[in-house]
């Protein structure tokens, strides 16, 4: 009888929330850029750095939404292969750092011969509601997991 848990797969989905969360981050950075006693050539500076950073923070930071992965699968050893949209299919390793919580996930990543390790951000909306209690369990009691020793 093996005490490994089996391999996990992840079809994520769009979340609502995470919508939600970004659209409210980019409103109050706007709102603080707008209202801030500075002058009008770097209040506009500010502004298009704003509009840029939707493409820097996919681009060059590696944050992957859900809408972004079209699969992933995780072993128990933490190796992961995730395939991308744009046909791309990283073969990584879960990373023991990873924010677990009941309403969100993220997944850090090391990747070879990547320099900064991606992260799969998971709200509570993004899997079905036993897909995520599953992947939440299995990412704090994998064998990989170095906090269960």
């Amino acid at each position: 009888m093996s005490h490994q848990l089996p391999a996990i797969s992840l079809s994520p989905r769009r979340s609502r929330y995470m919508l939600i969360w970004v659209r409210s981050l980019y409103l109050l950075t706007f709102l603080v850029i707008a209202s801030a006693p500075i002058a009008l050539s770097v209040k506009m500076l500010f502004l298009v750095t704003l509009l840029a950073s939707k493409w820097l923070r996919t681009r060059h930071l590696g944050l992957f939404s859900a809408d972004q992965v079209v699969w992933a699968e995780i072993k128990s050893s933490g190796r992961a292969r995730i395939k991308l949209n744009d046909g791309r299919d990283l073969r990584a390793r879960v990373r023991i750092d990873s924010v677990i919580t009941p309403w969100v996930i993220l997944l850090r990543f090391d990747v070879k011969h990547r320099w900064r390790s991606p992260v799969m951000v998971l709200f509570m909306d993004a899997l079905p509601k036993q897909e995520m209690h599953h992947l939440r369990i299995f990412l704090r009691h994998g064998s990989f997991n170095n906090r269960n020793l």
